[in-house]
């Protein structure tokens, strides 16, 4: 069972994604197999307001997931892949540096970035680094 982290909670898709992951609160038939959400860490939002990412990160931990206070806590815990949540793409840059750096397969949700320099640099360090990074 691949260990799945989350960066950033200002989205629903954190909900979602966990629910059909970790077959929660959802049917049978909208679950996913294969991994499980474990971990997440909530950063500030310019986008959501707090209250908004305080109801998510609840269910989050409700479910069983534990909640970290820095990216950088996820790199020690052996995961599999992280998905980088936030909803504002300027950001994602930021967020996926260090997980590129490691080697670690990454998710990163729409908007892939808000910059072509910012998506160049993202694929630059997945290429060199080795890693799988894919977007929707």
């Amino acid at each position: 069972m691949l260990r799945i982290g989350i960066v950033d909670c200002d989205t629903s898709h954190v909900v979602q994604f966990t629910m059909r992951l970790n077959h929660v609160e959802i049917d049978q038939e909208q679950w996913v197999d294969g991994a499980n959400v474990v971990a997440a860490v909530p950063l500030p939002s310019a986008i959501l307001e707090q209250a908004k990412i305080d109801e998510y990160v609840e269910k989050l931990r409700g479910w069983g997931v534990e909640i970290v206070e820095k990216p950088e806590d996820l790199l020690e815990m052996g995961l599999d892949g992280v998905c980088i949540e936030a909803v504002d793409g300027s950001v994602h840059l930021e967020r996926a540096r260090p997980f590129l750096e490691a080697g670690m397969p990454l998710y990163i949700d729409k908007p892939f970035t808000t910059s072509s320099a910012d998506a160049k640099e993202i694929l630059r360090l997945a290429r060199e680094n080795n890693v799988p990074v894919f977007s929707t």
